[in-house]
This record gives C-alpha cells, structure tokens and sequence, in this order.
C-alpha cells in the first residue's frame, strides 16, 4: 500500500541521514590520513544514486538522462562515492520548483596535466543559483538561507570528497 512506501521511504531517509553522520565522522577522521581508493563502476554507484532519488521523491515528477554510459566506467574511489551523488542529485531535486525535474548526467574524457580524467557534469532544468551563494556554496556548514533551506553540510562533503580523489569540482548557471 501507499503507507507502506512512505513509511519505507522515511525509513530509508532516516537510514540515510545515520550513514551521512557517520561519513561526516569519518571523513574528519581521515583527513590527514587519507583515503584508501579502489577502482570502482562509477555506472553502479549511479544507478544505486538515481534508485534512490526516485524512490526518495515519488510526490515529484523526476526524469533522469545518462549519456555515454555503455560501458564500465572505472575511477579510484572508495564508499564516499555514494554520497557524492546521492547529495548532487537531492540538491537538484530540492533546489528545483519546476514541474517536472530533469536532470541530465554527462560522461565525457578530458585530458589535464597530461594526464586522462573522467568529467561528469549534473545539468538540470532549475532556475539558477544567485552568485553571491555560489561563491559560498561548497563552505557551508549550516543552514544559512534565512528561510532555512540552506545546502547543509552536503555540498561542503562533496568537496572534501572529490578533493580526496584528487578530482575537482565547480558549480555554473547554465545562462
């Protein structure tokens, strides 16, 4: 039944929200220590991403593009990988009034430093961030917005992470 679900839904929420708390932990813990990195199926922890966003947000009409995905996708990460895209795409959905959400998600190769990397970029159909919260964007470490929907700790996270997998990470308006 509909109870059922959203009571699965919250459940997985509050599940969730523990794991993120423990990975704040963590992340602190390891910080000088670094990271222990394996190559991983960047396709898999994607699909576990977008499951979950779809699931999470069925009182919105979300539609989720993945471009170039037809083969496995390897990158030394480790479990903060999740988190990285899990906090992406909420972003995407919370920050977004839209009628119907679409995000697209863009695989592509860039070559930097002589060296070959994998450029992902999360677009999606939201009105736009005002720059005077996007220089903020990836410090915030609190609910800041007066109306309090302020980012949280996710998009600070984002950055540590991706800064640990030695990758980079920037936010533009698409205008």
């Amino acid at each position: 039944s509909n109870i059922k679900e959203l009571i699965n839904t919250a459940q997985d929420q509050v599940n969730r929200a523990a794991k993120l708390t423990f990975n704040v932990r963590r992340i602190s813990e390891i910080e000088d220590t670094g990271l222990h990195l394996t190559a991983i199926d960047v396709r898999d922890v994607l699909r576990t991403s977008i499951h979950y966003i779809t699931n999470g947000f069925q009182n919105k009409r979300i539609k989720i593009d993945v471009l170039h995905l037809e083969r496995p996708i390897y990158i030394k990460a480790n479990e903060f990988l999740q988190e990285v895209f899990d906090n992406l795409l909420i972003n995407a959905v919370l920050h977004n009034d839209r009628p119907i959400i679409e995000i697209s998600i863009i695989f592509s190769k860039v070559r930097k430093d002589g060296n070959e990397n994998l450029k992902i970029e999360f677009i999606d159909n939201a009105r736009g961030i005002p720059n005077e919260i996007k220089k903020h964007i990836f410090l915030r470490t609190e609910k800041t917005e007066k109306n309090g929907r302020g980012m949280g700790l996710g998009l600070s996270l984002v950055k540590k992470i991706v800064e640990k997998y030695n990758g980079y990470i920037s936010l533009e308006n698409k205008i």
